[in-house]
């Protein structure tokens, strides 16, 4: 269950059924694939960059996924990573797919309020609250590409 042996050297972790990168951990969600955000900010370069590269990374591999970032975890955020979420939703919405964020706290919830991100990319309370609007059919066969390496 690896996505290339190179990036295993470098530190992604695995585990059935789902996959952490360095900053955000990947597994199937019904319709979505849930990333959950698992650093408590998102500010100097270096952690900008592991975000970038996790979502390039997905978006390489699941282009045409609906992909759920949950920053229940994350009490703050560069302006660099609203660029990267923009760019991602982009990209994903090109090839079929999309991004929706939930559990952003008071103060993330505002700064997409403030630059009108919550108008282009959807949020929800939670991952609950994003299974309930949505009424497709779960779709967990990008699992399998992870098993099958």
């Amino acid at each position: 269950m690896k996505w290339h042996s190179e990036t295993v050297k470098r530190g992604e972790t695995e585990a059935v059924g789902s996959t952490q990168l360095r900053f955000i951990h990947f597994r199937g969600l019904g319709p979505f694939v849930l990333g959950t955000v698992h650093q408590a900010s998102v500010l100097n370069e270096t952690n900008v960059s592991d975000f970038a590269r996790d979502l390039r990374q997905f978006m390489e591999k699941y282009p045409d996924r609906n992909l759920l970032l949950c920053f229940k975890q994350v009490a703050y955020l560069s302006s660099t990573v609203l660029t990267e979420l923009m760019r991602a939703h982009k990209g994903l919405q090109a090839q079929g797919g999309g991004l929706s964020v939930c559990s952003l706290r008071d103060t993330l919830r505002e700064v997409f309020s403030i630059t009108n991100f919550d108008k282009a990319i959807r949020v929800f309370d939670s991952p609950e609250h994003a299974l309930k609007s949505v009424s497709a059919k779960p779709d967990t066969s990008w699992l399998s590409r992870f098993r099958n390496r």
